[in-house]
């Protein structure tokens, strides 16, 4: 039986490793005639625990706004590649845990995901997430 992936899932934290991450995806939705999903998890993060204020509001607002504008410009690479792509943006409390409520209710059949072994302020996807992905999912998972 030959290797095929029609559902590719990139999780992407709109850093350049995310951005590696979807230029490999398309290259493999290209070999494969596969269809791309973005998924991009905003993290809440609230100043007093459970409760969110209106500046938490207003950071979330802002952040995906900027995700919207980011995951925009990779939908439109993928047109002009000819690769089925979907953006999914999702607001939640932890982004590992999304990831793999998203490929449990969806029919993935690979996980292209960016890390990088920096920590900074602007990247979401470190480490701990891609192991708990890893480790919590049946389904390939290709790391760039």
């Amino acid at each position: 039986m030959p290797l095929s992936f029609h559902d590719i899932l990139v999780p992407y934290d709109g850093t350049k490793t995310g951005d590696r991450a979807f230029n490999g995806a398309i290259q493999l939705a290209k070999k494969f005639a596969s269809k791309i999903t973005i998924l991009a998890c905003i993290e809440r993060e609230s100043t007093w625990g459970f409760f969110e204020t209106k500046s938490d509001k207003k950071d979330v607002k802002k952040r995906r706004s900027v995700m919207d504008e980011k995951t925009a410009k990779l939908d439109e690479i993928a047109s002009k590649n000819d690769i089925p792509c979907n953006v999914k943006i999702s607001t939640c409390t932890v982004a590992s845990e999304c990831i793999v409520s998203f490929v449990n209710s969806h029919k993935i059949d690979l996980i292209v995901m960016g890390k990088s072994s920096k920590i900074n302020p602007e990247k979401i996807y470190h480490d701990s997430t891609v192991n708990y992905i890893y480790s919590h999912l049946k389904c390939p998972m290709l790391t760039i």
